[in-house]
């Protein structure tokens, strides 16, 4: 599951924990949970206090004021009081034998065990309740100073968001009346427990003037939001139109004023009107309009579309436990009126079919882009709506695109001469373009770190690198890639020697065309990389430009890393160069797979039976049978090109194996691949003026393929291991020649968890010793122990991935000192690449000048930059991952309901092969709400509940991954290790496979539940 699937396979991809919407926070405030912490914990709607006693892995068990134990997960936990059982104040002598005695009253046997299994004092939780009432006093004391907190923070010092330590200090120490960092961070005064509580749960419950930062990590960051005065009054305006604008009104019914039964604002009554109006057409006629019967003659005006906004940010809202004033507003305000067409009790799931049936949401609506905080959102998305400055933007990034095709081509000729060839006919799509708008980029430079160079207006108009690029004349240059592929950035090749063989890395070469503080840098720094979803893909820069002029095959420049191997596979030799490319090959995976050999993949030597069911299936579908190269021919490729691409495997294979060696290892993780038909999909236009309802011909096809996992490819890992050779070589030659550089880098299991050596040799004892692979139980025993790769600016090794660091290399002359990894080999999708790019240029253009250089990046900038950028891949990471289950719901969505009625699933391909579903009538709203106990607690959900029984009915290998207190984890096959949750009161144990059935599937959440119907 990747949002990298147009690119070279990321060899780091299968090793990355998954990626939850919300991110890490960058300081923690406070510790981690131990036992004898006071915890607030939010389940729902419902709220417990109590002393935590005791911790396994993520599961806790809290004992509460009335001695009960409640078992909840820690991310459960909202706020947390370190130490607090153990405080004197708590410790502190009863009193009397009588009041000691009171406090064991109600304790259950469990409790009692569990208190004392901490070596805490059953007289602590006779604490619980003064330490609220305590806090309770400190808010009601300072409630006038509370009240003002909002303006205070958000008018006078212009904040955006504030801690609860902050507002604590504010609202019960007047000394302390300056926010922010001091110069003496010691004389801050640290506020007691009650009073940071009081706080918490003062911003906590006040959400229409505060909002979590991250709602699942607010124990860590205690940070919130202050809403913006804009917001804030028009959530004000909002309950006012819900009210009406005289609370005391007549009611047409009694005739009696009566503040209990607010009337409605005629502004509000007229968008009811549409939306009834609407939602009515939208079931008559099945969301599709026809001359028969044509979409409504509905306007909504910028009245209406306040309440637009607001339903949409009810829905979007994602702060799990925290309230919602949208959420309250849009369910009393405008859910609730619409009855009969929606529920008389409203479901926060109304409002998402309010906004399909209304026509602001298409059927197939990306909510995730929107639905992260803000934290975790990917502000710079054009074309939603997620601020005010992103599709501004974007418009100026297609306005320096514009320029830049208009200049002209760099091309050289056969003597290798510089020449700029006329751009006379450029490509329509940013012909109508607007000019450069000052105030956009000034903005721009207002969010981006500006390299140490003066500012730059214009393009280069000639190749910085004409003089020095090396030309690769006719050696073929193989560019592989998916055939959707939109940026073609990394081609290979292979050179024969008389001191040896050299594999050469080829990458495209924007910096030869863009200075470093042009503004098109600038906005592409600021987007940070290009997004690929399912539906459609955000470029960084403008995709014409990659397809007009920086793709190899299309651009003759190159930036190219090279080495030769030793014996072992590691590196002996190496360069870095600008290059010139004349005979460029596009070849597509599938393709090259037929003429490589599959000796080495993993399973390929096992016997059938012996194969994992993903492993089986990939083998089958691809028709291999054994080891060997497939097929003495294949699309696109000559004897000759044939013979190149062995000698590039063979290698790469070395290499590979160099790794293994020094512990590098994969997981036999199974990968899918999924995108929509067409492409890129239609969106709502912005801003809602009229419902939009598409024809059936605009509704999407689901195309999934199950077998994408990179290790079961040898073309995948041929040009995943160039890619890891080439960032080697970058980083060798960033080391050597004291170019600040941002290393990727990953710290050993044994570093982090020493205690843990005996599981970690017997994990890598399962690994296979050719490919590297540990079988995926195996590997995940691993995951909650494995450290986080990161960014830093200091060269270090990378663990998972068998990388040395400068420590771990023999010490001497020679080329047995290649330590780190620099991502180099995406300069068209990420603009840390770009950055290093120019940081290399800089060096070979002024290899002997004296002095300190100055580098465009230095390492001070390089230290901005690096987080910015970490964070950004991060967050994209979570929307791909987020996005890919919404749609893999979808697609099994629809297909349940093919069986419901008894049809066809419309899906085309084999069973475990390569799935199409076409677009299915939405089922009723009825239809799609069912019960659900997941999560230890029973809600209604927005599912799509599946068939008991039926031949139709769409059957799943499952594989049992984990188990969990709501219960077991599965992976499924057929939909190319999508993670299901299984719904069964058969036991089951990991590592088991049966055959299920879909019992529910939410597509809000992208969740799947598995019904087992023959175990095996």
């Amino acid at each position: 599951m990747s949002c990298t699937s147009h690119a070279a396979p990321d060899p780091e991809g299968p090793l990355e924990k998954p990626v939850d919407e919300e991110l890490e926070p960058e300081e923690s405030l406070v510790p981690p949970l131990a036992p004898g912490d006071l915890v607030e914990i939010r389940r729902g709607i419902n709220v417990y206090v109590g002393i935590l006693a005791g911790i396994a892995g993520s599961d806790c068990h809290t004992v509460l004021y009335n001695g009960h134990s409640l078992l909840h997960r820690e991310t459960d936990v909202v706020f947390q009081v370190p130490g607090w059982a153990f405080s004197p104040l708590v410790n502190r002598p009863a009193g009397s034998e009588a009041l000691s005695n009171l406090s064991t009253v109600g304790l259950s046997a469990h409790s009692q065990m569990l208190l004392e299994k901490a070596n805490i004092k059953t007289t602590a939780i006779s604490h619980i309740e003064k330490f609220r009432e305590a806090a309770d006093k400190y808010a009601y004391d300072g409630r006038e100073k509370l009240g003002r907190a909002w303006a205070h923070f958000a008018h006078k010092l212009k904040a955006t968001s504030i801690t609860v330590d902050e507002l604590a200090r504010w609202a019960f120490y007047p000394e302390e009346s300056q926010r922010g960092p001091l110069e003496n961070k010691a004389a801050l005064v640290t506020p007691t427990g009650a009073e940071l509580f009081a706080a918490f749960s003062f911003m906590a419950r006040t959400s229409g003037q505060f909002r979590p930062a991250r709602a699942s990590l607010i124990r860590q960051s205690r940070e919130f939001y202050l809403r913006e005065v804009e917001e804030v009054e028009k959530l004000r305006w909002l309950w006012e139109q819900i009210r009406g604008h005289s609370p005391h009104k007549q009611t047409a019914e009694s005739g009696l004023s009566s503040p209990l039964l607010p009337s409605r604002s005629p502004e509000l009554a007229s968008f009811l009107d549409k939306a009834r109006t609407t939602v009515t057409w939208s079931r008559e006629a099945g969301g599709v309009p026809t001359p028969e019967k044509p979409i409504p003659e509905v306007v909504f005006t910028a009245v209406d579309r306040i309440f637009i906004d607001a339903l949409k940010s009810a829905a979007m809202e994602t702060d799990g436990v925290f309230q919602s004033p949208y959420k309250n507003a849009s369910l009393v305000g405008i859910i609730k009126p619409l009855y009969p067409l929606y529920d008389a009790k409203p479901h926060d799931s109304h409002i998402v079919h309010l906004l399909k049936e209304i026509g602001v949401w298409l059927p197939f609506e990306n909510t995730v882009i929107s639905r992260t905080s803000p934290k975790g959102r990917l502000a710079a998305l054009e074309g939603h709506g997620l601020n005010k400055w992103a599709d501004d933007v974007w418009e100026e990034a297609r306005v320096w695109g514009a320029k830049l095709l208009e200049m002209g081509e760099f091309q050289f000729d056969e003597q290798g001469k510089f020449k700029l060839k006329s751009s006379s006919q450029g490509p329509q799509p940013l012909k109508a373009v607007g000019s450069p708008n000052k105030e956009t980029l000034e903005f721009v430079r207002s969010r981006v770190i500006v390299p140490n160079e003066p500012a730059a207006s214009a393009y280069y108009t000639s190749d910085p690198c004409a003089n020095i690029r090396r030309d690769f004349g006719s050696a073929p240059v193989f560019v592989i890639d998916d055939p959707t592929a939109h940026e073609l950035d990394d081609g290979i090749s292979v050179e024969k020697t008389s001191s040896g063989t050299w594999i050469h890395v080829h990458i495209a070469d924007p910096t030869a065309y863009i200075p470093p503080n042009h503004p098109l840098s600038l906005v592409a720094q600021l987007r940070g990389n290009s997004v690929y979803l399912p539906e459609r893909n955000y470029s960084m820069m403008p995709e014409v430009l990659s397809d007009e002029r920086f793709n190899l095959g299309r651009s003759q420049c190159a930036m190219t890393f090279s080495a030769r191997l030793g014996s072992d596979g590691d590196i002996i030799d190496y360069a870095v160069m600008p290059a010139i490319l004349r005979n460029v090959k596009i070849l597509h995976y599938d393709d090259v797979d037929d003429v490589l050999d599959w000796s080495d993949i993993y399973g390929v030597r096992q016997k059938e039976l012996e194969r994992t069911p993903w492993v089986a299936q990939a083998l089958k579908a691809r028709g291999v049978n054994g080891p060997g190269i497939p097929h003495s021919k294949a699309k696109g490729l000559d004897e000759a090109s044939s013979k190149l691409l062995l000698e590039i495997q063979k290698q790469m294979l070395q290499h590979l194996r160099f790794r293994v060696n020094r512990g590098g290892y994969l997981s036999d993780r199974q990968d899918f691949s999924i995108r929509t038909e067409p492409y890129p999909l239609a969106t709502t236009p912005l801003p809602h003026t009229r419902p939009v309802f598409l024809p059936p011909e605009q509704h999407p096809t689901i195309v999934l393929n199950p077998n994408r996992a990179s290790h079961l490819a040898p073309s995948h890992i041929m040009v995943s291991e160039a890619m890891v050779l080439a960032g080697r070589v970058a980083s060798k030659f960033c080391i050597d020649n004291g170019i600040p550089a941002g290393f990727r880098v990953q710290p050993s299991i044994l570093e982090a968890h020493p205690e843990e050596s005996e599981l970690v040799a017997k994990v890598l004892s399962r690994r296979d010793p050719i490919s590297g692979v540990i079988p995926l139980l195996d590997f995940q025993k691993l995951l909650p122990i494995m450290p986080a790769a990161t960014m830093t600016t200091k060269p270090m090794g990378h663990y998972s991935m068998g990388i040395p660091g400068p420590r771990d290399v023999k010490a001497g002359p020679g080329m047995s000192e290649v330590a780190g990894y620099v991502k180099v080999t995406s300069p068209l999708r990420r603009f840390k690449d770009m950055v290093m790019h120019w940081q290399i240029k800089q060096f070979l253009l002024a290899p002997n000048k004296g002095g300190v250089r100055q580098y465009l990046y230095d390492e001070s900038k390089l230290q901005s930059v690096i987080p910015s950028m970490h964070s950004l891949e991060k967050r994209t990471r979570a929307l791909c991952q987020k996005t890919d289950r919404l749609w893999v719901s979808e697609l099994v969505r629809r297909r349940e309901i093919a069986a419901r009625q008894g049809k066809d699933d419309g899906s085309e391909g084999m069973r475990g092969g390569t799935l199409r579903v076409k677009p299915v009538s939405y089922a009723p709203l009825q239809e799609q709400i069912g019960r659900t106990g997941f999560g230890g607690k029973r809600q209604e959900i927005p599912t799509m509940n599946g068939l008991d029984s039926g031949a139709s009915h769409p059957r799943y290998t499952c594989l049992v991954t984990g188990m969990r207190p709501q219960g077991a984890m599965c992976s499924i096959v057929e939909l190319g290790g999508f993670p299901g949750r299984v719904v069964s009161g058969v036991a089951l144990s990991i590592g088991e496979v049966f055959e299920g059935t879909v019992d529910k599937v939410d597509t809000w959440s992208g969740a799947v539940f598995i019904k087992p119907v023959v175990p095996r």
